[in-house]
């Protein structure tokens, strides 16, 4: 995972309560005198309609007893039925001879025309019944139609539960969270004085409902939406990119953080994913609060760090690697028990190991082969402390299972695999436990990729190296393995640059390169595609950042931002008019660069001007040339005004992401490219061929699902 950083951003956020959206029933926010005018006008409806009511049970009864001819009188009514009553809405008690039988009740009652009100809720032997007064002393029955007054009584919930939500939005305009809280209890009722039922969501949607009380499985819902809002680009702090995994992530200045792209393991931290593999397409935001940094590299996971030192995480969990006590993959972020932590270190085979400013290390996840240094090869599920207390620096190979301490004092222990000698041991036996190597005055030592190598360099400037040495990259002279540590012939050495398919650079502090190892595509530099088994000085000098990518290409800035490239160019990668190998270093008609950014088979540059070039494999749009067709020149994109580019960020970086993100200096994210899961954050999926804006003034908006409760 690769990041950049963005200074002191300007910008304003677009105001918050704009044209609030229900999808049923309610269908704008609006003011509190527009309520009680329609209040008033519904109450008024509601009297009427009673007066209606009244007024038809008042003929039906005269038409009943007052009627003439035979009809009348072979008519009968019990007077015990007038004394007690049954009410007409069949939901409140299951009481003999005072209701009609059923589960979903009748459309037709014995009417209680004695004692009962219209809307009275609590009668001695009935509860919520609906029935007139009217005094009558004769014995005959009555039968009446009700399916008028549960519509009646059914719009008139709905009518209730509109003024609930209208009350919920305003309480969330006046909130500073802007989201739909855990719990709500609204003052509002449904015509038979029951609470409505809230179910939230998530932050931006929730509903409202009741149920029918002659059918407590049929419910009425008003689902409620909140709009999306623009994320505030002022806030901004910095953004992270993922790798592989397509998941990105912006962290703001108020420590909020902010998600978006691919989520197979939940890592986006936003309530799902697990189970779907889903991916969100526009920026969403989380649950955590007063971030300091991210760390994001390599998995399907995230560690999220606060001022304090307080370590979230979330995602992919398969061994442990969250430290949580379990293998459950994590689609919230959790807070572990980890405080005081400064920094995490993660390898690509689910090891993790957490870092203090006071020396001390807290390791968790993968450990088959030892490499946490525990004793055994059983994986660790929740933080467990080292025992040193003088550690500097923490080296994890991505893929070799092996690990290294640098102690203050220049010491290197090592665990875990060794089969290559990776540990320089004098032995290929993978170590369960910390062990000690003979190396004294270690400035860092480098060990990554697939090759199975490491090299130590010290605090004078010298290289050790030992472990797999099949072409030479280890530049000792031979490609025999070593499973000890050898001096190499380099000085004044500043850096060690890993080649991804076999080869080594040492860029030294006067700016020279020297380079060993595999050469069958030319990277080197050396004028020939023949392997090196000893450390060659190129003809580069002043070098400032050397950056070999995965396709044995390799890109050198000096410090006048020109640019010198070599190596493999299958896909126009280097840009120098052709497809062929170019075993010399040849200098880019471009200047004043100030970072390379390679992807999969696609180099970029990015101009102290603010100009993005770009050149190469161009089957996703990755290029923002407005197509998908292969590129061998480098070309300007259409964007300008950009700080800090993706890959980028750091002067030189390589991502297999297949996709470009550019930072402007209005603070503006813009996206092209690869777009499968969402990662560009453009609201869809796909592909884009020119640049898109994703955060800023029009751009793309943010909102959807993020559970902040319990």
């Amino acid at each position: 995972m690769r990041k950049f950083m963005i200074k002191k951003l300007s910008g304003t956020a677009a105001p918050f309560m704009i044209g609030m959206v229900l999808t049923v029933g309610f269908i704008s926010t609006i003011t509190a005198k527009q309520y009680a005018a329609i209040n008033e006008q519904k109450q008024q409806k509601y009297i009427e309609s009673k007066k209606q009511y009244i007024q038809k049970v008042n003929k039906d009864m005269k038409d009943l007893f007052i009627g003439d001819g035979e009809n009348y009188k072979q008519r009968t009514l019990n007077y015990s039925d007038i004394e007690y009553g049954t009410v007409t809405n069949i939901f409140s008690q299951d009481v003999p001879n005072y209701k009609n039988t059923g589960s979903q009740g009748s459309s037709q009652s014995i009417i209680n025309l004695d004692e009962s009100e219209y809307n009275k809720n609590l009668y001695s032997s009935s509860t919520s019944s609906n029935i007139k007064t009217r005094d009558l002393s004769n014995t005959n029955a009555v039968l009446f139609e009700e399916d008028s007054i549960r519509q009646e009584q059914i719009m008139n919930s709905y009518t209730s539960m509109e003024r609930a939500a209208g009350q919920l939005f305003q309480s969330i305009a006046a909130s500073k969270d802007y989201k739909f809280p855990c719990t709500y209890t609204a003052t509002e009722k449904d015509a038979w004085n029951q609470a409505f039922t809230y179910t939230r969501t998530d932050d931006a949607n929730a509903k409202l409902s009741f149920s029918l009380p002659w059918s407590s499985s049929t419910k009425k819902v008003l689902p409620l939406k909140l709009p999306e809002i623009p994320i505030p680009t002022a806030e901004i702090k910095q953004v992270y990119f993922g790798d592989w995994p397509a998941t990105n992530y912006i962290l703001t200045t108020t420590g909020e953080v902010w998600a978006m792209g691919r989520n197979n393991y939940g890592q986006l931290g936003i309530g799902q994913g697990i189970s779907t593999h889903s991916s969100m397409n526009t920026w969403t935001k989380t649950n955590l609060t007063g971030i300091d940094k991210l760390i994001t590299e390599y998995n399907a996971n995230a560690f999220a760090l606060t001022a304090s030192g307080e370590v979230w995480a979330v995602g992919d969990n398969s061994y442990g690697q969250l430290g949580i006590g379990s293998t459950t993959n994590q689609n919230t972020w959790v807070k572990t028990s980890l405080t005081g932590i400064t920094d995490i270190k993660i390898s690509t085979r689910m090891t993790v190991f957490a870092l203090n400013a006071s020396g001390e290390a807290w390791v968790a996840g993968r450990n088959t082969t030892g490499e946490l240094g525990q004793g055994t090869n059983t994986n660790v599920l929740d933080w467990t402390k080292l025992s040193f207390n003088n550690i500097k620096d923490v080296t994890l190979t991505n893929y070799g299972e092996t690990s290294f301490i640098v102690t203050t004092t220049g010491e290197v222990w090592g665990a875990g695999a060794n089969g290559w000698g990776i540990l320089g041991l004098g032995n290929n036996n993978n170590q369960n436990t910390w062990v000690k190597t003979p190396l004294t005055n270690v400035k860092k030592v480098y060990a990554g990729g697939n090759n199975h190598n490491a090299f130590a360099l010290t605090n004078t400037g010298k290289v050790w190296a030992t472990g797999y040495n099949g072409y030479g990259q280890l530049g000792l002279g031979s490609n025999k393995h070593k499973n000890t540590w050898e001096e190499t012939i380099l000085t004044d050495v500043k850096e060690i640059i890993l080649g991804r398919e076999l080869q080594t650079f040492a860029l030294t502090n006067t700016g020279d390169v020297w380079g060993t190892g595999a050469n069958s595509s030319g990277s080197l530099g050396l004028g020939d595609t023949s392997h090196r088994y000893t450390w060659e000085k190129t003809s580069l000098s002043n070098i400032e950042h050397l950056l070999s990518a995965n396709s044995s290409n390799t890109y050198a800035l000096n410090n006048l931002g020109e640019v010198f490239v070599a190596g493999r160019n299958s896909y126009g990668e280097l840009g120098i008019g052709n497809k062929s190998i170019q075993d010399s270093w040849i200098k880019l008609g471009i200047t004043d660069v100030k970072e390379i950014g390679v992807g999969n088979l696609t180099a970029y540059l990015l101009t102290n001007g603010g100009k993005v070039w770009s050149t190469g494999r161009n089957n996703y749009g990755q290029l923002a040339q407005g197509n998908k067709i292969d590129q061998n020149t480098w070309k300007e994109t259409s964007l300008s005004n950009v700080k800090v580019m993706f890959p980028g960020g750091n002067k030189t970086s390589y991502s297999n992401n297949m996709g470009l993100y550019a930072v402007t200096t209005e603070n503006e994210l813009w996206s092209a490219g690869r777009n499968n899961w969402g990662q560009l954050g453009v609201r869809n999926r796909t592909d884009q061929e020119n640049w898109t804006k994703s955060v800023g003034d029009g751009a793309t908006l943010l909102g959807g699902a993020a559970p902040s409760c319990p």
